[in-house]
């Protein structure tokens, strides 16, 4: 228990010295949901927040949104400590080295498209697969998995997308081609999903 305390004295001494920029920031956001529940574990502080945003570390302030499923919370916890982690290393280059290029990777509608369409996993980027191993190794819990199943999700989409694109060209293809003047209303309409299916390709 002595051990385990004096490691929490000196991770609250080096977020509040060497990471102070990231745990100031965790402070003024800490005071804007300060109402919203909170824990104290392995020497952070834990806001279960109930704002738009998923999830942020910030020095020795975690913020997590308590609206999500347990499964999510639970993968949320161990990788947003893995970021304190972070800032116990980083100190003063977190928020360069870590919390910008985390910051865009997360919320920019580029890279949000690209991880869907393409289907990455979030924790693709080095930010995240870095804070999910230093999480897992620092609380001995599962290594998070939530977003590499959001990822399989994606991939599972597209398959299916495909499939369907490549039905419509066969359809289309082995079609017989009679005239246009033979060819009922429904055999046309018929003919322009197939073409219109075709032309969407890629899409969810």
């Amino acid at each position: 228990m002595r051990v385990k305390n004096l490691f929490y004295v000196i991770f609250a001494l080096i977020q509040w010295t060497w990471g102070l920029p990231q745990t100031l920031l965790g402070l003024f956001l800490l005071l804007r949901y300060r109402k919203c529940p909170h824990e104290y574990k392995g020497g952070a502080v834990v806001t279960y927040h109930d704002g738009a945003f998923g999830g942020v570390s910030l020095g020795m302030f975690v913020f997590v949104n308590g609206k999500r499923p347990s499964a999510w919370l639970r993968d949320a916890e161990v990788h947003e400590y893995g970021h304190c982690m972070q800032s116990l290393l980083l100190g003063p280059l977190f928020l360069l080295v870590i919390g910008i290029p985390s910051a865009l990777w997360c919320g920019t509608g580029a890279c949000e498209r690209y991880r869907r369409e393409h289907a990455v996993s979030y924790y693709a980027l080095y930010t995240e697969s870095w804070a999910n191993a230093w999480g897992a190794a620092a609380t001995g819990l599962p290594r998070p998995t939530w977003a590499d199943k959001v990822a399989e999700s994606y991939a599972a989409k597209t398959a299916q997308s495909q499939t369907i694109c490549n039905d419509s060209r066969a359809y289309a293809e082995c079609e017989p081609r009679g005239s246009e003047e033979n060819k009922t209303d429904d055999e046309k309409n018929d003919v322009g999903n197939a073409e219109f299916a075709d032309g969407g390709k890629g899409n969810e």
